[in-house]
């Protein structure tokens, strides 16, 4: 929401009022606030707050510096425990998913109460976009710990990628005796843009995603597993043999850390790849390898998805702090092979949002079977949005008006040679990839990427 719109929206939900229930209902009870952003900023400076008890403010931009925000003492989000607060409240827009995360995860198993600053009632409803449309309606029941259950570099294993990392979500460990007969009986309320769960129904096991061991050649800005800092051994190689023969797979998929910078992982795949010929194997990686490496990929992979976080080498240096030409000349080497599907990632951030059509004239040049059209981490909370000045509504516009006419100068070459092109939500919301859109320039291969 534009920062010059909140004098009405605050009229509209009657925050005054909001705030005098708050007031009764948490009279002498201690109170953490939980997001510092520009939303919270205009409560604390436009309405009197005093009446509450607020011992502190949490955001996750708080690991360290400062001790101080807004006039209240600064907690970081694992640190609020120990304040022993009666409640947290979250002073965002959009509070579900961090309402969800605080109370099931973070404070989970304590007597801390979470609940949201603006009740969501109060809030006027949004109108769906049209990715949320076309997610409804492709929306399927699905086992998808069998589909796709996802192990991660502790030998953890969940449901699929998206919920690695989230204690109450986890099914077992690939050591366990029993772990094949915990995936049978395993049952969450969960869905997600492509599914939603459902209890194990006799499905073979589709594909395992393995994340192996966090060693990286590349440090990432934005990586989501602290892969440049990660200093463990990995030797769990034995157990992930073990687990692929007790599900007996269509597939397996495999990720870091970079994989190609890690020659116990690729001696293991070797010796999978040996043992099962027929298995499909598919490796996630940022391409970063050399002409040796290379070899070593074509005899084990029957599928490589490389993904690209920026598309001018200085750009691309800065995010990932490795050599773009080097990424490329391995794209390059994949191509000359017919035996290996090649899909193609761009991951967008806010420095590299304006290369985006760079690289998909560039990526529609390439013999692959896909291009993909994401982002590197959850955009909309990073950038902030309105102000008198509206810069980045700007760059994304732009940006948006320069993809659109490079998918209309490619839509025919992409449909005929039947290379897919998937796009995310920010995607299709924000840079107008829309179904229609596609439908409109012949587009034939166009899809939705969660």
């Amino acid at each position: 929401m534009p920062h010059k719109e909140y004098p009405k929206f605050f009229k509209n939900i009657k925050l005054e009022k909001r705030l005098e229930k708050l007031k009764e209902s948490l009279n002498g009870k201690k109170i953490v606030i939980y997001g510092a952003g520009i939303f919270f900023e205009y409560i604390k400076n436009n309405f009197d707050l005093s009446s509450l008890d607020v011992i502190a403010i949490s955001d996750r931009k708080f690991q360290s510096v400062p001790s101080e925000c807004l006039g209240y003492r600064v907690v970081a989000p694992d640190g609020i425990q120990a304040l022993n607060p009666d409640y947290v409240l979250v002073g965002t827009l959009d509070t579900d998913d961090i309402v969800k995360f605080l109370a099931n995860e973070l404070l989970n198993g304590t007597k801390i109460k979470v609940k949201p600053l603006i009740s969501k009632a109060c809030l006027p409803q949004k109108a769906k976009s049209s990715y949320d449309k076309t997610v409804e309606k492709n929306r399927k029941f699905v086992s998808c710990h069998f589909r796709e259950p996802f192990v991660s570099h502790t030998g953890n294993v969940f449901p699929c990628c998206r919920l690695w990392g989230k204690p109450t979500k986890k099914i077992g460990h690939i050591s366990d005796r029993d772990i094949i007969n915990k995936m049978k009986i395993f049952d969450i309320d969960c869905k997600c843009d492509e599914a939603k769960f459902k209890k194990w129904e006799g499905e073979k096991v589709n594909t395992i995603f393995f994340e192996t061991s966090l060693s990286c050649n590349a440090s990432c800005a934005m990586c989501g597993v602290h892969a440049p800092s990660w200093r463990g051994k990995y030797d769990l190689y034995d157990a992930l043999t073990q687990f692929i023969t007790q599900l007996n797979p269509n597939g397996i998929s495999v990720q870091g850390g970079e994989c190609l910078a890690q020659p116990k992982t690729l001696q293991w795949l070797d010796g999978i790849r040996m043992k099962n010929s027929d298995i499909n194997i598919t490796l996630i990686t940022n391409g970063n390898a050399s002409e040796a490496v290379y070899e070593q990929v074509k005899r084990i992979f029957n599928n490589v998805y490389i993904s690209i976080v920026g598309f001018q080498d200085a750009t691309y240096k800065k995010i990932m702090n490795i050599d773009f030409a080097k990424t490329k000349s391995f794209i390059k080497m994949i191509c000359t092979d017919t035996t290996i599907s090649l899909h193609l990632k761009y991951l967008i951030t806010p420095i590299n949002i304006h290369e985006i059509d760079l690289f998909f004239d560039w990526a529609a040049e390439q013999k692959c079977n896909s291009i993909n059209l994401g982002q590197a981490s959850p955009l909309v909370g990073i950038i902030h949005f309105g102000g008198s000045i509206p810069f980045w509504e700007t760059i994304i516009d732009r940006a948006g008006d320069s993809l659109r006419a490079s998918l209309k100068r490619h839509a025919a070459s992409l449909s005929r040679r039947n290379c897919a092109v998937y796009c995310s939500c920010f995607v299709v919301d924000y840079l107008k990839i829309t179904p229609e859109f596609a439908a409109e320039i012949g587009l034939t291969t166009y899809g939705l990427y969660a």
